[in-house]
């Protein structure tokens, strides 16, 4: 697919289609990873770990506290 260059402001951008966007799961306020390979750019979309509304940070805490405790933890669930 051949696209052209566009300027915003003082940087270039590249207009993707709908269709494009869906094929790797980009969304408009999603974050992506743009990467250069043998001289491509490679863009490709992050995938947020779904937390069912728990903040992220919070469940990274919580499973560092699981682990630094969890012979105690282990204990505590068989008695």
């Amino acid at each position: 697919m051949q696209q052209k260059m566009i300027q915003i402001g003082n940087s270039y951008g590249i207009i993707l289609s709908q269709a494009l966007r869906n094929e790797i799961g980009l969304n408009i306020d999603g974050p992506i990873d743009v990467s250069i390979e043998d001289n491509k750019i490679i863009v490709s979309s992050i995938k947020k770990p779904k937390t069912l509304g728990v903040d992220v940070k919070f469940m990274q805490d919580v499973d560092e506290f699981i682990e630094a405790h969890k012979d105690v933890l282990s204990q505590l669930a068989h008695r």
